[in-house]
């Protein structure tokens, strides 16, 4: 088996990664996330910084980060901003802190062309103020069954 690549988002911090690359080194190899019957439409935030992505899979997944025990949800994502919508797009596996997600709701539906198990997986870390506005953990959990009901897409 493959040994996954670990990319860990900075936020343009240039000392975050000798602190932060040892424990998503550490990380266990999640199984994929699963697939949904339609797109996710997820926010969250990392900091000041916000982001908005679509997710064909998805799953909460625990496991430690140094010291802690983190709940993540594990997604095959997309920045809607870099979305081609006129031909593919490629996805990646992402780790998300679930005390980071603002939203997580039903997008368009779509159609998988083709899939192939990316090399990746990009963790935003778990070190930045939980946002005023994050949902309940509880509220990520039924947003992803709802988005797994066959009726969907």
């Amino acid at each position: 088996m493959k040994k996954q690549r670990v990319l860990v988002w900075t936020g343009g911090q240039n000392c975050l990664p000798q602190r932060q690359q040892p424990m998503a080194d550490a990380l266990p190899v999640f199984p994929d996330p699963v697939p949904l019957r339609q797109i996710a439409l997820i926010e969250y935030q990392w900091g000041e910084a916000k982001f908005q992505i679509v997710a064909t899979a998805c799953s909460l997944r625990t496991s430690t980060w140094g010291d802690e025990q983190v709940t993540w949800l594990h997604c095959r994502a997309m920045q809607t901003s870099a979305i081609n919508p006129d031909g593919p797009t490629s996805l990646m596996n992402i780790l998300i802190p679930a005390r980071y997600i603002t939203r997580l709701g039903p997008g368009s539906k779509f159609r998988l062309l083709r899939s192939r198990e990316p090399d990746d997986i990009g963790v935003f870390p778990p070190n930045q103020p939980t946002p005023a506005n994050a949902l309940a953990l509880e509220q990520i959990e039924r947003g992803i069954a709802e988005l797994m009901i066959p009726e969907r897409n």
